[in-house]
């Protein structure tokens, strides 16, 4: 039996939360990390921790409404 080709993802979505204040509700961010077949798995790895890291992601994240 013929099956297609699964297709492979352009990006991961990387859900966060953030409160200041323990009785605050959390803001749910979304921020998208591109990926690619052509870097090996470990390398994308570590460049999305990396990126993650070096700045505050929710500078470029996209809020998410509940």
């Amino acid at each position: 039996m013929w099956t297609p080709a699964r297709e492979a993802p352009q990006g991961v979505d990387v859900y966060f939360s953030c409160t200041h204040h323990p009785d605050e509700r959390a803001t749910r961010f979304r921020h998208e990390l591109l990926v690619t077949q052509d870097e090996p798995a470990e390398e994308q790895a570590q460049r999305l921790a990396a990126q993650i890291l070096a700045d505050d992601p929710r500078k470029t994240a996209e809020v998410c409404d509940d």
